[in-house]
């Protein structure tokens, strides 16, 4: 009888999410994958009044870097660079005492070289990947609508919100809703918006946030590594890989 009760919720649920995805498919055309591998043009990127490098880094680095700044941050989602935030999340814990057999790493720039790569990984995109238009980069947006439930129900500044309706305990159980699930966690858990269990960003970052999004997410390619840089870096590596015991 449970496996049947658990066999229905899980059928019930998966069932909300299909319906969800067409709806956003029905409003905003079908994901695509692959829409941030494309090649950024230079010149709209230079244009765009809000950027990735220049805007946005300084926001995500001093508010969600802090738990979102490594291979093992919640839902695997890495926010420390743009090639992060665009791979997105996956359910997938990185840490998990009753897994029998070693997990296939997921190392950012290792293990796959491209979102579309990722997607099939089980990575779940959290800015829109169907058609670019404003209002769509801010319906299909995990990350928006994250925002927007958070200012929703903001904390008190400089303090967390209680215990009792939030868990930061390290074992904590993860919500990682893609978009086609976020309606059913923001009505179950309206208080979770990012960041978890902090106060909202300020109006002013928010606002940078969502016109970033609003934008399409522009960010200029890096710039390339001057001569004496290159150097230093081959310098290192010389240094590092050695044979002797002060390179080990």
């Amino acid at each position: 009888m449970r496996q049947f009760l658990l066999f229905s919720v899980l059928f019930l649920l998966s069932g909300c999410a299909f319906i969800k995805g067409y709806q956003l498919d029905q409003r905003h055309g079908r994901a695509d994958p692959s829409r941030f591998d494309q090649t950024p043009d230079r010149q709209a990127i230079a244009n765009a009044p809000v950027e990735y490098w220049r805007d946005v880094k300084p926001i995500t680095d001093n508010r969600c870097a802090v738990c979102h700044g490594c291979f093992d941050a919640p839902c695997q989602l890495q926010m420390g660079s743009v090639e992060g935030i665009t791979r997105g999340a996956n359910k997938t814990k990185v840490y998990d005492a009753v897994r029998l057999f070693a997990a296939n790493p997921s190392r950012l720039f290792v293990d796959a070289q491209s979102n579309a790569a990722w997607r099939a990984r089980g990575f779940h995109p959290v800015l829109n990947e169907r058609e670019s238009t404003a209002e769509a980069n801010l319906d299909a947006s995990v990350m928006a609508r994250m925002l927007t439930l958070k200012s929703k129900h903001p904390s008190i500044a400089g303090s967390p919100l209680p215990n009792d309706r939030f868990d930061f305990s390290l074992d904590r159980d993860q919500y990682c809703p893609a978009i086609e699930e976020f309606d059913d966690f923001a009505n179950q858990h309206p208080e979770w918006g990012m960041p978890y269990g902090l106060p909202a960003l300020s109006k002013k970052e928010e606002q940078t946030i969502k016109q970033w999004l609003e934008l399409g997410a522009p960010a200029a390619p890096p710039k390339p590594l001057s001569e004496p840089q290159q150097k230093r870096i081959a310098q290192w590596e010389e240094f590092l890989n050695g044979d002797d015991i002060k390179s080990a």
